[in-house]
């Protein structure tokens, strides 16, 4: 009976390790096929994925970027060259320019160290404003030669009517003739850009 169960036990265990052989390389094969199978296939899939995400966001984004810069670009230029004052559409004007002496009397003949005003009446009647427009006077002597400068920057309005006062106290050492006043309205520095609007000059003479 003991040799029996022996017999029977043995069996067992050898049908246990043949089972176990032939388990074993199947399991592991199988193991080594799918895992390799899945290597791949994710790393096929990821790369094409990647590469023709990449490649098609790229094309995109820079297509879109770049049209839509174009357009947003030309747009905004064309409204501001639009939307930009030019010099022919303003309507400012300089109506009169006078000679004065310090009381306020109106002459054109004055003595070296006398002071005389040049009074000059400007008027907007368009509907642009003149915003911090340049208002300029030179004087020059009978030689043609600038002999003074004076300037502000003012505002004028539109439908206004604008006074300006220059000054100038005639130095003893100036030369006897005739002068000229000319006054001169720009929208900035012309070195900066400004575009002359207007003027108007007058003579006197020094003695």
């Amino acid at each position: 009976m003991r040799k029996r169960s022996s017999t029977i036990l043995i069996s067992i265990i050898f049908v246990s390790f043949l089972l176990c052989c032939i388990i074993y390389p199947v399991d592991s094969q199988g193991n080594a096929e799918i895992s390799r199978k899945r290597n791949l296939n994710l790393h096929e899939l990821q790369r094409n994925m990647n590469i023709d995400a990449f490649r098609l966001r790229n094309c995109q984004f820079l297509e879109m970027q770049r049209t839509m810069n174009a357009d947003v670009l030309r747009t905004r230029n064309m409204q501001l060259l639009e939307m930009a004052v030019l010099p022919q559409d303003y309507a400012v004007n300089i109506t009169d320019l006078l000679t004065k002496d310090e009381w306020g009397n109106i002459i054109s003949d004055f003595l070296r160290g006398e002071i005389i005003q040049f009074e000059a009446i400007i008027v907007n009647t368009g509907k642009i404003w003149l915003e911090n427009g340049l208002i300029s006077i030179v004087i020059s002597d009978p030689s043609a030669e600038p002999v003074m400068l004076a300037y502000y920057f003012g505002t004028i309005k539109s439908g206004e009517i604008h006074q300006c006062i220059f000054g100038w106290r005639i130095p003893f050492s100036s030369a006897a003739g005739v002068y000229t006043a000319k006054v001169m309205i720009f929208t900035n520095w012309p070195s900066k850009g400004g575009v002359g609007l207007t003027f108007k000059q007058v003579q006197f003479r020094v003695s």
